[in-house]
């Protein structure tokens, strides 16, 4: 009696690894393209509620997530989550060693850029479809250009610079 508890143990939990690897190995993921946009520091709550605003008309429930990653300052991110895709929109972050000629005084810690924020679009499950992914963030960033903001597809050294050359 005493060796068919493993043996029954092995074969209940055999399955279960096989297909948390199975799951694990075609999880989504992956590249995914982000979408840069660039804004006056004065307009970037109404960038943040306009967001929130445009993934929840595309049925997804937008979270509004606050942290303080340096002192004195607080980050605003948006976690968007419907129609087995994920939206992600953030601030750049900048490390603090970047021109200051360019991109303004610093005293040389990480913080987040308030004119240059980015968001993707990444499929949640492995039964969505890439295509909806793409589909969604085209279509967010048509959006955000029709509203005013100048979206690109790389990142800026930081806003500053590429608000000046818009």
């Amino acid at each position: 009696m005493k060796n068919l508890v493993p043996v029954a143990a092995a074969r209940c939990a055999a399955p279960g690894v096989l297909l948390s690897l199975v799951l694990t190995a075609c999880a989504p993921g992956g590249p995914r393209e982000a979408t840069y946009i660039s804004v006056q520091p004065e307009r970037a709550a109404k960038l943040r509620e306009e967001m929130a605003s445009l993934v929840a008309k595309e049925g997804m429930k937008p979270y509004v997530l606050s942290v303080s990653p340096y002192p004195g300052e607080v980050e605003y991110m948006i976690e968007a989550d419907g129609n087995g895709l994920r939206v992600w929109f953030q601030a750049m972050p900048l490390s603090g060693q970047e021109d200051p000629s360019i991109c303004g005084p610093s005293d040389g810690t990480p913080h987040s850029d308030p004119s240059q924020h980015f968001f993707y679009v990444e499929r949640k499950f492995l039964w969505s479809h890439q295509e909806d992914a793409e589909a969604m963030q085209s279509g967010l960033e048509k959006k955000l250009r029709e509203r005013g903001y100048h979206t690109y597809q790389s990142p800026a050294l930081c806003g500053k610079a590429a608000l000046s050359v818009e």
